[in-house]
């Protein structure tokens, strides 16, 4: 149990991720807003740096939520269908 809480304190924003796309594209996009500072040269380098990366990350998490619909779609067909074959109408 400590070793659980050692890692929370450590690092808390892994904990908060780890398994939540949609918490890891809040925290990337406050990170790149907060970064994107023109007139410091020092966090606008630290934006450009971290920008492709967000970039990626965003671009596959609309990927996985389109693909989800595409799953949930066929999985709300194949339950339509298996009803109709069983006689069921819903």
């Amino acid at each position: 149990m400590a070793d659980k809480s050692w890692r929370f304190l450590i690092n808390s924003i892994k904990v908060v991720t780890t398994g939540s796309y949609r918490a890891m594209r809040v925290i990337a996009n406050f990170t790149l807003a907060a970064l994107n500072i023109p007139s410091d040269l020092f966090l606008m380098s630290l934006h450009d740096d971290l920008e492709p990366f967000v970039i990626a990350f965003l671009n596959a998490y609309v990927a996985w939520i389109a693909q989800l619909g595409i799953q949930i779609s066929s999985t709300n067909t194949l339950y339509t269908n298996i009803n109709q074959k069983n006689g069921i109408n819903k």
